[in-house]
């Protein structure tokens, strides 16, 4: 029963599959590989020529440094990076050996470039979708995606203004017992205090989220997979900037009680959030949040990591202080103290008094200094320095091509020119 059952699990098991690169061994999973089954390690005949039966393993007399980044190529579904160490002729050669087309490339190209490999099929449509998502493809898309960019930077402007100018007043429509109310009038009613926005503010808004909506309407009849447009970051974004002032709208004269004025605040406190809009043009915004999503793990680790030094140092606070300091009551409340410490900000609202306390404190303070802002910060920075330094070859590759055609083009005019001229002398 048991070696039935052993077997079982063995079958049930992925199968592994060792590569052997100039001594040194890869191991991955074979539907690792077959994720891309035009490459020469995704097709299981293609790469049998070079299968070493002895060792049962594949030998590949090929550059070690290209490799690790082509492996994670199959590991990540798509995401190339060249390695600094490796030139870029010996990775466009490693590329090509191992069967990573140009088109396979370009999918990689898109985390950092937000531009679609498909185009729509209707020709309005294609237009659209390249004037809207490519700014450098003509001088009026470069301007549109400017005017937006103004416009959205409006949109924040008058978001944090228009808390100055607004007034407040008692709202009479909510009448009845005073209980748990801050406001009274002479009578005793309760009335609620509200925020009135004047009409500047109210029009303004208006004029920004009907240029968002022509913007996502004119996006979304553009797009060639509309599903996978509106589920996508940047959309969702756009939508969570939009929703806001129809919903306050209807709200405020649909509605009337104290749950609405809760939710109405809510609603336009996600008008915040227009500011992450900007990350659809600029492109280091982009490079940076997928810095953040490549380095999860390390920062899922880090924030382990954090949590667990808090609980300590806080639970070692608090039986040191508690006798003493009126202000460490609970463990809970010690985290307040911990975290401060820890990420060196420090307030002082909170203060340890015995020496022992102190001595904790400072060795608090140093770890946070050492786990916090050291040990996270190189991975970070590494990572962006590298993503940005690709996305930079990339555009300097597509302005060079760029060059070179209209050179190319420029000498196909001339030359049509010449044999068009010289029979008339």
């Amino acid at each position: 029963m048991d070696r039935c059952l052993k077997r079982f699990q063995l079958q049930r098991q992925p199968k592994r599959v060792v590569i052997n690169i100039r001594g040194a061994r890869f191991e991955t999973f074979e539907k690792t590989l077959e994720e891309f089954p035009e490459t020469l390690l995704g097709n299981v005949q293609k790469r049998m020529a070079y299968y070493d039966y002895m060792h049962k393993e594949y030998y590949f007399d090929r550059d070690m440094a290209s490799f690790d980044a082509i492996l994670f190529y199959y590991q990540s579904k798509g995401i190339l990076s060249r390695p600094d160490i490796v030139p870029e002729k010996v990775f466009e050669d490693e590329l090509n050996f191992y069967g990573i087309t140009d088109r396979m490339r370009a999918k990689s190209t898109n985390v950092l470039k937000d531009h679609s490999c498909s185009l729509p099929s209707y020709r309005w449509q294609k237009m659209l979708w390249i004037f809207l998502e490519q700014p450098d493809s003509s001088y009026q898309a470069k301007w549109f995606s400017r005017f937006s960019v103004v416009v959205i930077i409006l949109s924040i402007i008058a978001f944090c203004a228009e808390t100055i100018y607004i007034d407040a007043h008692a709202d009479p429509w909510l009448d009845g017992p005073l209980e748990n109310s801050t406001y009274s009038n002479l009578n005793g009613s309760r009335q609620i205090m509200y925020t009135v926005r004047p009409k500047t503010w109210f029009w303004i808004d208006t004029f920004i989220t009907s240029w968002f909506c022509f913007e996502y309407l004119a996006r979304l009849a553009s797009s060639p997979f509309k599903i996978k447009f509106i589920f996508s970051a940047l959309s969702l974004i756009d939508l969570i900037a939009i929703f806001p002032f129809f919903i306050s709208l209807y709200v405020t004269t649909k509605y009337k009680h104290a749950i609405t004025l809760t939710v109405l605040r809510v609603f336009r406190l996600l008008r915040v959030s227009r500011v992450l809009k900007l990350t659809r043009y600029i492109a280091v915004l982009r490079i940076l949040g997928y810095s953040i999503r490549t380095c999860h793990y390390q920062l899922f680790s880090l924030a382990i990591f954090l949590i667990i030094s808090v609980v300590m140092f806080s639970s070692v606070v608090y039986f040191i202080e508690k006798d003493e300091n009126p202000q460490f009551t609970s463990i809970f409340q010690s985290f307040w103290w911990c975290i401060i410490t820890m990420t060196t900000v420090g307030y002082g609202d909170v203060v340890l008094q015995t020496t022992s306390g102190k001595i904790v404190g400072a060795f608090c303070a140093i770890f946070g200094v050492v786990v916090v802002l050291c040990l996270p910060t190189p991975v970070f920075v590494l990572q962006f320095n590298k993503l940005y330094c690709e996305f930079l070859g990339i555009e300097l590759k597509d302005k060079g091509l760029t060059g070179v055609k209209k050179k190319n083009y420029a000498q196909i005019s001339t030359t049509k020119k010449s044999t068009y001229r010289n029979p008339r002398k």
